[in-house]
């Protein structure tokens, strides 16, 4: 029998160590960072670890990317499906209110005769006549469900589906801007809403070639609700001479002209022609009238 000599020894190779788990969750966490902070967590209980540990510090900083930038398309994308279902059905009142119209020109006392139906809320539809019978104030309350606050989306006769979608955004955006600044900041909102449907009526005369009016006080068809901002202070109208322009500004919280929480009507105008291209953009609304 054999045997094997001192100088004799078995020899293994050593055999290097790998996490191909690790790996692939560092390379994923790179692209699909929720998938590839999973697999580099699973991984972190073999060893090496080196490649686990920084697909958990990449996955980490691109899923936080991930829920943010995803929240705010998600959050955009609800807006507009919402502000789109609102105008939608402010449009179609607005077309049904038209039929019911009197040969006179009045309106009718209530909606009983018209299907509006709730808006997305789940809320009905709030319709007030002018005194004189020949306008309205059409007005979803928006997701709070009350009359008069940061949220609400008003309309009047007249005003196209594009128009309607745009006030939409502004009072889903009262909303928002409600609960982030406070009440001032979504009055702030209400009160621009408010001054943009009057901007919208003064530009409808004079597209017809009249001059604005000296005073809007007893404009045909205006609801005297549109004459003063959520503070309860007139709106200030002013008329230049020659009858061609005009300036419209709330005085703001503090109610005193010259300060530095004034709203001008200019603006609003800008910010309203912003949503309004965004409503074009985003919705397909045409500029068509519901009417």
């Amino acid at each position: 029998m054999s045997q094997m000599s001192g100088n004799d020894f078995m020899f293994e190779e050593p055999r290097s160590q790998s996490n191909t788990l690790g790996l692939v969750g560092f390379i994923l966490a790179f692209c699909l960072s929720p998938i590839g902070l999973i697999l580099s967590l699973i991984a972190m209980f073999k060893a090496p670890r080196g490649f686990a540990i920084a697909g958990v510090v990449v996955g980490l900083v691109g899923t936080a990317l991930w829920v943010v930038v995803g929240g705010g398309i998600f959050f955009f994308a609800g807006v507009a499906l919402k502000a789109k279902q609102v105008s939608d059905q402010l449009t179609m009142v607005q077309s049904a209110l038209e039929s019911a119209k009197t040969p006179d020109g009045a309106y009718p006392s209530d909606l009983s005769g018209v299907a509006a139906g709730a808006d997305p809320w789940g809320n009905p539809l709030v319709y007030e006549r002018t005194p004189d019978t020949k306008g309205y104030l059409l007005t979803s309350t928006g997701p709070d469900g009350k009359i008069d606050t940061a949220d609400d989306i008003p309309t009047t006769e007249g005003l196209p589906a594009d128009v309607n979608m745009a006030l939409a955004i502004m009072g889903i955006s009262g909303d928002f801007a409600g609960s982030m600044g406070g009440d001032k900041a979504g009055q702030a909102v209400q009160a621009g809403s408010r001054m943009l449907l009057l901007t919208l009526r003064l530009g409808a005369i004079n597209e017809n070639g009249a001059d604005y009016p000296e005073k809007l006080d007893g404009l045909p068809g205006l609801s005297p609700k549109l004459l003063n901002d959520p503070w309860g202070t007139p709106l200030v109208y002013t008329r230049a001479a020659d009858g061609k322009t005009f300036s419209l500004r709330s005085n703001g919280p503090d109610k005193q002209p010259g300060t530095a929480d004034d709203i001008d009507s200019r603006q609003i105008t800008g910010e309203f022609e912003r949503a309004r291209a965004r409503a074009r953009q985003t919705s397909g609304v045409g500029g068509g009238g519901g009417n």
